[in-house]
């Protein structure tokens, strides 16, 4: 009868253990999830007052995998222009072989077309 209840004890602080590690784990990914979210929000540039860019929006467009494209607008503004169609062009560092220059249609613009330069 003793050999049984040690084993039923030992099941259980096993278990016990399991949880309290896979807990851990969980609290661990949430607060570090957290603090990615926090992170663009942290980050200062030197010359935001001088550009008409949301830089949150470019961090998070650039966290989902876009390829923002900044340029000049009619107005003489630096801002978002949009994003890129293709990835396939010189400006792309892991395209080492490409020499095609990014061209007005392969930007996908969040901006009106009377902004837009024609070149």
């Amino acid at each position: 009868m003793m050999d049984y209840q040690e084993s039923i004890n030992q099941e259980l602080n096993k278990t016990l253990k399991e949880k309290v590690i896979q807990h851990k784990q969980r609290f661990i990914s949430i607060f570090k999830a957290r603090y990615l979210e926090m992170i663009p929000s942290l980050v200062k540039y030197k010359n935001d007052h001088t550009v008409s860019i949301d830089f949150l929006k470019v961090e998070i467009a650039l966290r989902n995998g876009y390829d923002i494209v900044i340029g000049e607008t009619t107005n003489r503004n630096i801002q978002v222009l949009g994003y890129a169609a293709t990835k396939q062009t010189k400006e792309n560092p892991a395209d080492l072989f490409s020499d095609r220059s990014m061209r007005h249609g392969d930007i996908h613009f969040i901006i009106p077309d009377h902004l837009r330069l024609k070149y």
